[in-house]
Protein backbone atom coordinates (compact mmCIF):
# COMPACT_ATOMS: atom_id res chain seq x y z
CA UNK A 1 0.00 0.00 0.00
CA UNK A 2 1.47 3.61 -0.61
CA UNK A 3 1.25 3.94 2.98
CA UNK A 4 3.58 1.30 3.66
CA UNK A 5 5.95 2.78 1.37
CA UNK A 6 6.45 6.12 2.80
CA UNK A 7 7.10 4.15 6.32
CA UNK A 8 9.94 2.84 4.12
CA UNK A 9 10.95 6.18 2.53
CA UNK A 10 10.88 7.63 6.45
CA UNK A 11 12.65 4.71 8.01
CA UNK A 12 15.18 5.00 5.37
CA UNK A 13 15.56 9.20 5.57
CA UNK A 14 15.72 8.69 9.13
CA UNK A 15 19.00 5.97 9.42
CA UNK A 16 20.55 8.20 6.67
CA UNK A 17 20.36 11.48 8.80
CA UNK A 18 21.39 9.00 11.66
CA UNK A 19 24.34 8.39 9.84
CA UNK A 20 24.65 12.26 8.83
CA UNK A 21 24.59 12.43 12.94
CA UNK A 22 27.14 10.37 13.59
CA UNK A 23 29.46 11.68 10.71
CA UNK A 24 28.76 14.90 11.98
CA UNK A 25 29.91 13.90 15.95
CA UNK A 26 32.78 12.95 14.95
CA UNK A 27 33.73 15.85 12.84
CA UNK A 28 32.53 18.19 15.90
CA UNK A 29 34.92 16.12 18.26
CA UNK A 30 37.82 16.29 15.88
CA UNK A 31 37.81 19.91 15.57
CA UNK A 32 37.17 19.93 19.35
CA UNK A 33 40.56 18.03 19.64
CA UNK A 34 41.71 20.26 17.44
CA UNK A 35 40.79 23.44 19.09
CA UNK A 36 42.27 21.66 22.27
CA UNK A 37 45.78 20.87 20.15
CA UNK A 38 46.03 24.21 19.56
CA UNK A 39 45.25 26.20 22.72
CA UNK A 40 48.04 24.25 24.66
CA UNK A 41 50.01 25.04 21.25
CA UNK A 42 49.17 28.36 22.13
CA UNK A 43 49.94 28.76 25.33
CA UNK A 44 53.15 26.82 25.40
CA UNK A 45 54.16 29.40 22.74
CA UNK A 46 53.53 32.02 25.20
CA UNK A 47 55.46 30.96 27.59
CA UNK A 48 58.15 30.10 25.79
CA UNK A 49 58.00 34.03 24.40
CA UNK A 50 57.41 35.53 28.47
CA UNK A 51 60.64 32.98 28.98
CA UNK A 52 62.94 34.07 25.99
CA UNK A 53 62.29 37.91 26.95
CA UNK A 54 63.01 37.51 30.14
CA UNK A 55 65.84 35.75 29.60
CA UNK A 56 66.73 38.48 26.98
CA UNK A 57 65.99 41.18 29.65
CA UNK A 58 68.75 39.85 32.11
CA UNK A 59 71.52 40.12 28.70
CA UNK A 60 73.16 43.31 29.72
CA UNK A 61 73.20 45.20 26.40
CA UNK A 62 70.48 43.27 24.55
CA UNK A 63 68.85 45.02 21.95
CA UNK A 64 64.89 46.09 21.99
CA UNK A 65 64.68 45.12 18.21
CA UNK A 66 66.42 42.56 17.24
CA UNK A 67 67.81 42.88 13.25
CA UNK A 68 66.44 40.64 10.91
CA UNK A 69 67.55 36.73 11.00
CA UNK A 70 70.19 36.40 8.02
CA UNK A 71 69.24 33.01 6.01
CA UNK A 72 72.87 32.84 4.80
CA UNK A 73 74.85 32.62 7.85
CA UNK A 74 74.24 29.44 9.96
CA UNK A 75 72.41 30.07 13.22
CA UNK A 76 73.74 29.05 16.86
CA UNK A 77 72.00 27.23 18.92
CA UNK A 78 70.23 28.69 21.91
CA UNK A 79 71.93 26.04 24.64
CA UNK A 80 74.97 27.31 22.71
CA UNK A 81 74.55 30.87 23.38
CA UNK A 82 73.24 29.84 26.54
CA UNK A 83 76.66 28.71 27.79
CA UNK A 84 78.58 31.41 26.41
CA UNK A 85 76.67 33.83 27.85
CA UNK A 86 77.04 32.18 31.24
CA UNK A 87 81.19 31.82 30.35
CA UNK A 88 81.03 35.93 29.53
CA UNK A 89 79.22 36.54 32.59
CA UNK A 90 81.50 34.19 34.98
CA UNK A 91 84.33 36.10 33.16
CA UNK A 92 83.05 39.52 33.85
CA UNK A 93 82.46 38.95 37.92
CA UNK A 94 85.77 37.82 38.16
CA UNK A 95 87.04 40.70 35.96
CA UNK A 96 84.91 43.06 38.67
CA UNK A 97 85.85 40.97 41.63
CA UNK A 98 89.93 42.25 40.35
CA UNK A 99 89.07 45.61 39.97
CA UNK A 100 87.86 45.63 43.81
CA UNK A 101 90.14 43.87 45.15
CA UNK A 102 92.64 46.10 43.40
CA UNK A 103 90.81 49.56 44.53
CA UNK A 104 90.97 47.79 48.45
CA UNK A 105 94.96 47.67 47.54
CA UNK A 106 95.02 51.06 46.85
CA UNK A 107 93.17 52.31 50.03
CA UNK A 108 95.85 49.43 51.64
CA UNK A 109 98.50 51.13 50.54
CA UNK A 110 97.23 54.94 50.82
CA UNK A 111 96.26 54.25 55.15
CA UNK A 112 99.79 52.53 54.95
CA UNK A 113 101.70 55.57 53.31
CA UNK A 114 99.68 57.93 55.94
CA UNK A 115 100.90 55.75 58.76
CA UNK A 116 104.05 55.94 58.07
CA UNK A 117 104.18 59.33 57.44
CA UNK A 118 102.74 59.79 61.04
CA UNK A 119 105.06 57.56 62.60
CA UNK A 120 108.22 59.96 60.98
CA UNK A 121 107.03 62.58 62.96
CA UNK A 122 106.79 60.78 66.45
CA UNK A 123 110.33 61.54 67.98
CA UNK A 124 112.89 59.22 68.86
CA UNK A 125 111.61 58.96 72.53
CA UNK A 126 108.38 58.38 71.83
CA UNK A 127 109.37 55.63 69.36
CA UNK A 128 111.63 53.73 72.06
CA UNK A 129 108.31 54.20 74.71
CA UNK A 130 106.39 52.36 72.44
CA UNK A 131 108.53 49.85 71.46
CA UNK A 132 109.16 48.67 75.07
CA UNK A 133 105.18 48.91 75.70
CA UNK A 134 104.50 46.64 72.83
CA UNK A 135 107.18 44.41 74.12
CA UNK A 136 105.79 44.44 77.30
CA UNK A 137 102.90 42.36 78.37
CA UNK A 138 100.49 45.24 77.74
CA UNK A 139 101.41 44.73 74.42
CA UNK A 140 101.23 40.89 73.58
CA UNK A 141 98.50 41.10 71.71
CA UNK A 142 95.03 42.98 70.75
CA UNK A 143 92.87 42.50 73.80
CA UNK A 144 96.27 43.16 76.18
CA UNK A 145 97.10 46.62 74.21
CA UNK A 146 92.75 47.68 74.66
CA UNK A 147 93.15 47.31 78.35
CA UNK A 148 96.20 48.83 78.33
CA UNK A 149 94.76 52.01 76.61
CA UNK A 150 91.44 51.50 78.89
CA UNK A 151 93.94 51.74 81.84
CA UNK A 152 96.36 54.80 80.74
CA UNK A 153 93.03 56.97 79.36
CA UNK A 154 91.78 56.50 83.00
CA UNK A 155 95.01 57.33 84.54
CA UNK A 156 95.06 60.30 82.19
CA UNK A 157 91.33 61.42 83.36
CA UNK A 158 92.41 61.10 87.11
CA UNK A 159 95.42 63.26 86.21
CA UNK A 160 93.18 66.10 84.48
CA UNK A 161 91.13 65.96 87.11
CA UNK A 162 93.95 66.72 89.44
CA UNK A 163 95.24 69.30 87.78
CA UNK A 164 91.99 70.83 87.34
CA UNK A 165 91.04 70.67 91.28
CA UNK A 166 95.06 72.27 92.19
CA UNK A 167 94.10 74.82 89.53
CA UNK A 168 91.15 76.15 91.19
CA UNK A 169 92.47 76.02 94.57
CA UNK A 170 95.47 78.16 93.09
CA UNK A 171 92.74 80.37 91.90
CA UNK A 172 91.16 80.50 95.22
CA UNK A 173 94.04 81.07 97.39
CA UNK A 174 95.51 84.21 94.89
CA UNK A 175 91.99 85.67 95.39
CA UNK A 176 92.47 85.15 99.12
CA UNK A 177 95.87 87.00 99.09
CA UNK A 178 95.12 89.46 96.80
CA UNK A 179 91.96 90.15 99.51
CA UNK A 180 94.06 89.91 102.32
CA UNK A 181 96.80 91.95 100.92
CA UNK A 182 97.39 95.52 102.72
CA UNK A 183 96.94 99.01 101.41
CA UNK A 184 98.36 101.62 99.83
CA UNK A 185 100.88 99.25 98.63
CA UNK A 186 102.75 98.80 101.76
CA UNK A 187 104.70 95.31 102.33
CA UNK A 188 103.12 94.43 105.44
CA UNK A 189 100.21 95.17 107.10
CA UNK A 190 102.81 96.63 109.98
CA UNK A 191 106.29 97.01 110.88
CA UNK A 192 107.78 95.02 113.55
CA UNK A 193 110.59 96.64 115.94
CA UNK A 194 113.88 94.80 114.92
CA UNK A 195 114.07 92.83 117.93
CA UNK A 196 110.36 91.15 116.76
CA UNK A 197 111.94 90.24 113.49
CA UNK A 198 112.12 86.34 113.21
CA UNK A 199 116.02 86.03 112.49
CA UNK A 200 115.14 83.35 108.92
CA UNK A 201 112.35 86.54 107.66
Amino acid sequence: ARWQVRLRELVDEAAESEARAAVCLDLARSADEDRRAAQRAGDDARRTARALRAERAEIAGAPEILPEPDDTKPRTALPTLREAYRAASQLYEKVGVGADLRAEQARAESDESAALAELDRLTNKVRTRAAQLLEGTDGADGPSRQAAAARAESHVQLLETRASTASEQLGRYRGEAERLAPDDERPHHTELADELVPADA
